[in-house]
């Protein structure tokens, strides 16, 4: 994703989707979920919430390459 503004797109097997979005003038990373064409709901990530966002996928992504053990959910 380009850092001067830019748009990532996941669709799961379900057709559900995962729209991350930066808005460079905000500050802030859009999370927004769809079905079909339709968003059903937004979250607006601060740099501070991406961090742990990006912790815990990276750890959960060192957990798989592991077998999956070893990692544990904190709020």
């Amino acid at each position: 994703m380009p850092f001067g503004g830019g748009r990532v797109v996941l669709m799961d097997a379900r057709g559900g989707g995962l729209r991350l979005t930066w808005h460079p003038a905000d500050g802030l990373t859009v999370l927004s979920l769809w079905r079909e064409d339709r968003c059903v709901g937004t979250f607006r990530a601060t740099p501070d919430d991406m961090a742990r966002i990006i912790s815990f996928l990276s750890g959960s992504l060192a957990a798989a390459a592991r077998g999956g053990a070893g990692l544990s959910a904190s709020a």
